[in-house]
């Protein structure tokens, strides 16, 4: 079994990690060539799978963080730092092994990937940027609104299908929700519900600071 490895390629632009996975199977091993989506399964072994494990937490969402509140300098390099490293190599044993096609790398040494979790951060970044669209987006054009709009509808789209897709089912309990006088405004989810989690620091913490920029370091069809 191998133990978790990075990788680096760098050719300038936008950061990429190369993570080598052990070689154990998952239970969604090989690929099923059904005939119906609903009845195919998949090898659940992308390049971070050895770096996954999970533990208890609390998800409370409570608006506190530096990743909310009103634009700011701190929370920008926060979400800067969050999507750090969110590319990566797929080596071609590793594309077998997960039936992966991508954009080929010009040096050949494989192709180019990203873990979903950093596409799901990024829709709630845009969508956080779309609060403040008149700062993040200043003088844009009516085509340009409408294009970034559609990006907006995009990402809800995906982080609705993501929630469904990974279904938390994790039993939320409710309490009173009272102003500052005491008065009852209505029932809102409790705080402190447990749930099952990835260790963040651990999957992100196998990240290596290289730079790739998709356009440059890839093979065009022209190519």
């Amino acid at each position: 079994m191998h133990s978790p490895s990075l990788s680096p390629y760098s050719e300038g632009g936008s950061d990429v990690v190369a993570l080598l996975p052990d070689q154990d199977k998952t239970p969604y091993e090989g690929l099923n060539e059904a005939k119906s989506p609903s009845t195919r399964t998949l090898h659940l072994g992308p390049p971070a799978k050895s770096a996954v494990n999970y533990r208890i937490e609390t998800v409370d969402g409570l608006p506190d963080s530096i990743f909310t509140g009103s634009r700011n300098a701190p929370s920008d390099a926060a979400w800067a730092e969050l999507l750090t490293g969110s590319n990566m190599i797929i080596y071609p044993e590793e594309a077998q092994i997960m039936g992966f096609q991508s954009l080929e790398l010009r040096n050949r040494s494989g192709s180019v990937g990203s873990l979903t979790v950093y596409h799901e951060l990024h829709c709630i970044k845009l969508i956080r940027h779309w609060f403040y669209y008149e700062y993040y987006y200043p003088n844009q054009t009516k085509a340009e609104y409408d294009e970034a709009l559609g990006h907006v509808e995009h990402c809800l789209e995906t982080l609705r299908l993501s929630a469904m897709c990974h279904g938390d089912i994790t039993v939320r309990p409710f309490e009173w929700l009272r102003d500052d006088t005491g008065r009852v405004i209505g029932p809102t989810v409790k705080s402190g519900a447990l749930h099952q989690c990835v260790d963040w620091d651990r999957l992100s913490a196998c990240k290596v600071n290289t730079n790739l920029d998709l356009r440059d370091s890839t093979k065009h069809n022209n190519d």
